[in-house]
């Protein structure tokens, strides 16, 4: 049984991409959980007056509309109407009385004679007067003196004047009407049938003048209900408790708050809407892998360092959204996957986890613009970081990047500018939060991943870690000879596009094997005995090809990365030790060059390619007697001819071209080395100026 399991996870280990199908599969899982139980979660299949199976309390704020729409109307109820007088009303109600007048006026001139017949023929003429005199009103108004019919004429024009200019609606006309007749009934120089035949004449030229504006009353009712606040239930709020029957105002905040589904269907529904989101991204961000770094999918530690800085990530987001949702720290992933893997993974990948993370917390047009915008912007401050200062800047100028767009989408859309400030206090914290976090997390995921870093290369660098200063002090001339090493393959790394700092930093270890027997590589041997002379060319080379194996071992030992080991035991590859093998070749015909052929393997990288050519290279060029230029250029084509006749490079993805871009930059570091110095001849001086240079020494 044990057997089985370790033959299993033996098996496991060597097929990444088994490991990478697992990683996937478990991680798309993950997020497909974390959304549905987000969706679902607070979700009741009940109807009102159902019993409550288990306590409720509110997910998320929640409008109460029933109360609130109550609250809008009795606003709306309490909104006093918005009125104009037409005061057109007023001159027809004056023209009314005016034309009734002329007219009696008339017939009383016409018939001034005949009183008698004054009264009756007025009587008829006005049989159905607008005013409702009855006969005898009007034989008293045929009879009236012309100063008493002027004063009722006055009397009858000023007050439905006096009393229309202010407005009379609809529903002041009857308490108008009452007003006036206590006015006329007060009036001393009437008589009581004036005073009678006074209110019937003001009451038929009354009319309603004051009337409802409707535009500007709904408008001025809209604003009324528009001031009225929201009925808000807050998060976390007990709403029924279990063993309660549900009420209509219960169920009403439960679908006001999406809290309800009307049956199992719909559930379903929301799983397969939410499936197929997630698998549509996990499908384009793994296409996108596929086709671009397909390297990262074929290597288990690359793609779990990239899946499980997604999910750290995405793990994180609750716990600061529930802040502000201005404080969730999506930059640091691109911060995180720029630094460790590529820049040009981070963004595809951030892009797909703002979708996420917008879909989870119902993030609002906004702010997922603004982090898109910080998930940009920090991969782009991330390419050369190799200072964990840079690290920091990184964060400030994300954070100005996004305050920025903040500013502006507050005055784009007009918004409340009363917690701008607030906001940008946290918008700034987010930025400076996912630099710390990135510090902080960075060695986790490098020492569990195995994945090696500027920085942590940076870190290796230091001339003062011990390894380093034990090749300082005990192999002084292979330490020189491994720096020399490191700027020629620094240079043509860059040069090339491959990774500079690993080059460097990889020469400054890839001899540290020599420090087991120090003495036995010319470049250490000051007092100038070579121990070798006294060994057979056997046992020599096996000394020199054991400095690989030492090396490996010390590497191992003080826990060096696997890539700085792997140009340790790759930086000869299966070259032969040419020199012991030419000494024993004269004593045996017959010599097996594998004994004096180191193990290998051969570089595979171009990195590993670039330290073998650097590594040869600078051992060659001590040789020259007169470094020239030309010599130096004929001497590195005759070396990269010779490791490509060996079928050194055959194993390693280096082409031609960058080959000879190779030599161009080995040519341009040695040349600042052995750079051409003017050979100055002997002068001797004359005595008088020896005696003056004698006295200024003297002087001194």
């Amino acid at each position: 049984m044990n057997f089985t399991l370790k033959h299993h996870y033996k098996r496991l280990q060597q097929n990444p991409k088994l490991i990478n199908g697992v990683v996937m599969a478990c991680s798309l899982c993950l997020v497909f959980f974390l959304l549905t139980r987000v969706v679902l979660s607070g979700l009741y299949n009940y109807e009102i007056g159902s019993e409550v199976k288990e306590d409720i309390y509110l997910k998320a704020d929640v409008v109460d509309t029933l109360e609130t729409e109550a609250l809008k109307t009795q606003a709306i109820e309490k909104t006093e109407p918005v009125t104009y007088i037409d005061f057109s009303k007023l001159v027809e109600a004056k023209k009314k009385l005016t034309d009734y007048f002329t007219t009696l006026s008339e017939i009383k001139q016409t018939y001034a004679d005949d009183r008698e017949l004054l009264t009756r023929v007025y009587a008829g003429i006005e049989k159905d007067n607008a005013f409702d005199l009855t006969e005898d009103e009007l034989h008293t108004m045929a009879l009236l003196s012309q100063e008493r019919t002027a004063v009722l004429q006055n009397y009858a024009v000023d007050i439905t004047s006096e009393n229309m200019a202010n407005g009379i609606s609809n529903a002041t006309l009857v308490e108008a009407s009452s007003k006036i007749d206590s006015f006329i009934t007060e009036l001393t120089d009437l008589r009581e049938v004036e005073q009678t035949i006074l209110k019937k004449l003001v009451h038929g030229a009354l009319t309603v003048n004051r009337f409802i504006d409707v535009d500007a009353t709904t408008e001025k009712q809209n604003a009324a209900a528009e001031q009225v606040n929201d009925v808000v239930y807050k998060k976390g709020m007990p709403l029924a408790y279990k063993g309660e029957l549900l009420t209509a105002k219960q169920y009403q905040i439960l679908a006001d708050g999406e809290m309800l589904y009307a049956s199992i269907d719909y559930a379903w529904m929301i799983f397969l809407g939410i499936g197929l989101i997630v698998l549509l991204l996990w499908l384009i961000m793994h296409f996108y892998l596929f086709e671009y770094y397909p390297s990262v999918l074929a290597s288990a530690k690359k793609y779990g360092l990239l899946m499980a800085s997604f999910t750290f990530v995405l793990l994180l987001t609750p716990f600061f959204n529930n802040v502000s949702p201005y404080l969730i720290p999506l930059p640091l992933f691109s911060m995180l996957i720029s630094i460790m893997l590529s820049p040009a993974i981070a963004v595809p990948f951030g892009i797909g986890l703002l979708i996420i993370v917008t879909l989870w917390h119902n993030l609002s047009v906004g702010l997922s613009i603004m982090y898109l915008l910080g998930i940009i912007f920090s991969t782009l401050l991330s390419k050369n970081i190799r200072q964990r200062s840079q690290l920091m800047m990184n964060g400030v100028y994300t954070a100005l990047v996004m305050s920025f767009f903040i500013i502006a989408w507050v005055l784009f859309n007009r918004m409340d500018i009363n917690t701008l400030l607030v906001t940008l206090l946290m918008t700034m914290s987010n930025g400076i939060i996912c630099a710390i976090i990135t510090i902080g997390v960075m060695p986790i995921f490098e020492s569990l991943f195995g994945i090696l870093t500027p920085l942590r290369l940076l870190e290796l660098s230091n001339p003062n870690r011990d390894i380093l200063k034990r090749l300082m002090l005990e192999a002084p001339g292979t330490y020189h000879h491994s720096i020399l090493v490191g700027n020629m393959a620094e240079t043509a790394a860059h040069d090339i596009g491959a990774d500079n700092v690993l080059a460097r930093v990889a020469s400054f270890y890839h001899d540290i094997g020599k420090l087991e027997r120090p003495y036995y590589f010319k470049e250490n041997q000051i007092a100038g005995e070579n121990p070798h002379d006294m060994l057979p060319p056997q046992i020599s080379a096996g000394i020199i090809k054991q400095h690989v194996a030492h090396g490996l071992s010390l590497a191992k030992r003080h826990k060096l990365p696997v890539e700085i080991q792997n140009v340790i035991t790759s930086h000869h590859g299966t070259s032969i030790i040419k020199y012991f093998y030419h000494l024993e070749q004269q004593k045996n015909e017959h010599v097996d060059y594998k004994t004096f052929a180191y193990d290998g393997p051969k570089p595979k990288t171009r990195e590993e390619v670039i330290i073998m050519l650097a590594d040869s290279v600078e051992a060659a060029v001590r040789t020259l007697d007169n470094p020239t230029k030309a010599a130096v250029r004929t001497l590195i084509d005759k070396i990269v001819d010779q490791k490509r006749e060996e079928e050194q490079l055959n194993e390693s993805d280096i082409t031609l071209k960058e080959l000879e871009v190779v030599k161009d930059s080995f040519i341009k570091v040695l040349s600042g080395i052995f750079h051409e110095r003017i050979a100055y001849p002997d002068v001797e001086l004359p005595q008088r100026e020896k005696e003056d240079i004698n006295e200024a020494n003297n002087e001194h």
